[in-house]
């Protein structure tokens, strides 16, 4: 193992855009984003993504969006990817 795993908020860069990229590609494989289309949807503000990282490597991502509710707004889980490396050790 390469160290602990940190969850962070991704950032509106093209270098996460490509690194949700790669994991989604990786595990899903299903996906015709291109980073920068990624880039415009991890900039919309009803958009929230995570990204799990170690040793500065992106492993896995959720991504969210904001929508509304009777009572407010709620997050909507939209995908959830982990490299499979990293499946099934608490991530």
């Amino acid at each position: 193992m390469r160290g602990p795993y940190v969850i962070r908020r991704a950032r509106c860069t093209l270098v996460d855009a490509r690194a949700l990229q790669a994991v989604e590609r990786h595990t899903l494989g299903d996906s015709a984003y291109t980073a920068d289309e990624i880039l415009a949807v991890l900039r919309r503000p009803e958009h929230y993504a995570y990204v799990a990282t170690q040793a500065d490597d992106v492993v896995g991502f959720c991504s969210c969006f904001e929508t509304p509710a009777d009572d407010g707004t709620r997050l909507e889980l939209d995908m959830l990817a982990v490299l499979p490396a990293h499946r099934r050790r608490g991530l």
